[in-house]
């Protein structure tokens, strides 16, 4: 990794990784960050980090932390030029190695109207990207599946009901290829897999096996002709009580021989009342099972939870239930738990049937504290697994 001012005069210093260039004034007051397509992935400045994803969505959040909130459509390409200027300002200085000169010009290539077409490109090859969870973030998505097939959690306004659909082998090698493709090398960027959408594995083995086997072939060749590929071939996907209950270890370890390392499950709470209530699909007390032929299967376990959720009336409920489930699930220490405070979507119905049955919301403020509560009072009774916020809001893929 080179590291070294642009020259003896100059005021930044320009860091070339494997994975990206990086270009920081030396005083701190203000850095950027590029793929090694050229693509802006970051500007930091004195009070915001602003980050933009492959999308071309920027997610912008206050530099000394706290979440981040997307940036409204347009006001990304004030940021594009922001770094450019840093860009142009590195290129002015003498004594450049060959590497940094040609990764500048690489970066100088693409203004506001190239993001912009990149964006595009994105949305041909991609269904949209909603959530990812927060240790998978830098994952390469690929759409085994789209949707969701349940679609009607009362809180969700993520995916469309009825949405769901099995791509074929050759579709979705199709998809990977053009994936690989629109990354280029920036794909170094990627840290592992994630098999989308919603929860793949509700699909038949006899689907989505194939899929795997598709993709890691598709990887192989890639890396045979010398094209980038990322660093890892570990899979992670999205999972349901319904479609994990009854599952055999050995039903699991085929998708554990194909890379799949954790799967992330939507518990919410652990109140029975409250779970009906919110519409999940499948029972609570499939889970303890489901969790142990993952484990038996050698997949993590990743277990999210909602803070907030059932609104004052569930509050105690909710809590001691979700504490007593947990507890049952001799979780391990690569198991996480992500608490996810409750963001009331006008594409759900959470309100509306709160409003109906009289139920009183909770602020902003109090579901935040009782995401730290939980959070505290989970640590002393999970077995080691991590506990971690999951703020639904500050995603851009």
């Amino acid at each position: 990794m080179a590291h070294a001012p642009v020259a003896p005069e100059s005021r930044l210093t320009l860091t070339l990784r494997p994975d990206r260039t990086v270009i920081e004034r030396t005083d701190g007051t203000e850095a950027a960050s590029w793929d090694r397509e050229g693509r802006l992935l970051s500007v930091v400045t004195p009070g915001r980090v602003v980050r933009r994803g492959i999308s071309g969505r920027f997610l912008a959040r206050p530099k000394g932390g706290g979440s981040g909130l997307p940036l409204p459509e347009g006001e990304g390409k004030e940021w594009i030029d922001r770094a450019l200027r840093i860009a142009r300002e590195a290129e002015g200085g003498r004594g450049r190695e060959e590497e940094a000169g040609a990764r500048l010009r690489l970066i100088l290539a693409r203004d506001g109207a190239a993001h912009e077409e990149d964006a595009r490109r994105f949305r041909t090859i991609w269904k949209p990207i909603p959530i990812l969870p927060p240790d998978r973030i830098l994952s390469l998505v690929l759409q085994g599946t789209e949707g969701c097939p349940w679609g009607r959690c009362l809180f969700c306004g993520l995916y469309p009901e009825g949405g769901f659909r099995v791509k074929g082998e050759e579709e979705f090698a199709r998809h990977v290829r053009e994936a690989l493709g629109f990354l280029g090398r920036s794909v170094l960027t990627r840290n592992s897999l994630f098999l989308g959408d919603g929860d793949p594995l509700a699909a038949p083995d006899r689907r989505i096996l194939p899929l795997e086997d598709r993709l890691l072939a598709e990887l192989d060749r890639a890396e045979r002709r010398g094209d980038p590929v990322p660093v890892t071939r570990d899979l992670y996907a999205f999972a349901r009580i319904s479609t994990l209950a009854g599952r055999r270890a050995a039903s699991l370890a085929a998708h554990r021989r194909r890379g799949l390392r954790r799967l992330y499950i939507g518990v919410e709470t652990g109140d029975p009342e409250l779970y009906g209530a919110l519409r999940k699909p499948g029972r609570l007390e499939d889970l303890p099972g489901a969790i142990r032929a993952m484990h038996d299967a050698g997949i993590d376990a990743g277990l999210i939870f909602l803070a907030g959720a059932g609104g004052r009336r569930f509050l105690r409920a909710h809590g001691e239930g979700t504490l007593r489930l947990i507890e049952s699930l001799h979780l391990r220490r690569r198991d996480l738990i992500y608490l996810s405070p409750l963001v009331e979507s006008p594409r759900s119905g959470h309100r509306a049937w709160r409003k109906r049955e009289g139920i009183e919301a909770l602020p902003e403020e109090e579901i935040g504290a009782e995401a730290r509560l939980l959070a505290e009072r989970i640590r002393r009774r999970a077995g080691g697994a991590r506990t971690a916020p999951y703020p639904l809001r500050s995603f851009v893929y």
